[in-house]
């Protein structure tokens, strides 16, 4: 072979390596064409073989990478889909816990009701019979009385966060 076309072929060899480097494999078959054994000189097919086996490596890392970039994809979607549904129950719990501590309010002031009309019957059924002041406390109806408000404070400081540090004084809307 003479050396205009060994040349040439360095040339062409020199075009392939710079498509392939940057990322155009469309003439790749023509650069393992240049790998025949009884057509070109040994230097071309040693150097053709080189750029070949990094033209496979190549796309065997862009394969792995593709693949890689799907499954990330993949596994962003269902991250999305878990984010969702979390937001969802989520939201579910805070309007449950709104309409738990709104019903706990209503409770502790039916309560509060209860308590101050249990205890001004029972004040009123003491002073009805003359009895001393000073035996008013120990009444089974004051009592139960006391009790009672007492019951209906707790339900509704509860509800309003009176009893978990640094909440606000009403509860929160969903």
């Amino acid at each position: 072979m003479e050396a205009h076309e060994v040349a040439d072929l360095i040339s062409l060899l020199r075009d392939l390596a710079q498509d392939v480097a940057r990322g155009e494999y469309g003439k790749a078959q023509a650069l393992f064409d240049l790998t025949k054994e009884d057509k070109y000189p040994a230097v071309i097919r040693e150097l053709a073989e080189a750029f070949g086996m990094m033209l496979v490596q190549i796309e065997g890392r862009q394969y792995r990478l593709e693949q890689t970039i799907d499954e990330l994809a993949a596994k962003n979607q269902e991250l999305e889909a878990t984010l969702a549904k979390v937001r969802v129950l989520e939201n579910r719990l805070r309007h449950e816990a709104f309409s738990l501590r709104q019903l706990c309010n209503w409770m502790g002031l039916v309560l509060l009701v209860f308590g101050l009309l249990i205890i001004g019957g029972a004040v009123f059924a003491h002073l009805a019979v003359a009895l001393p002041l000073r035996d008013l406390l120990t009444t089974p109806g004051m009592l139960i009385g006391v009790v009672t408000l007492l019951a209906g404070t707790f339900l509704v400081g509860s509800a309003r966060g009176w009893s978990i540090a640094g909440t606000g004084s009403s509860p929160t809307t969903p």
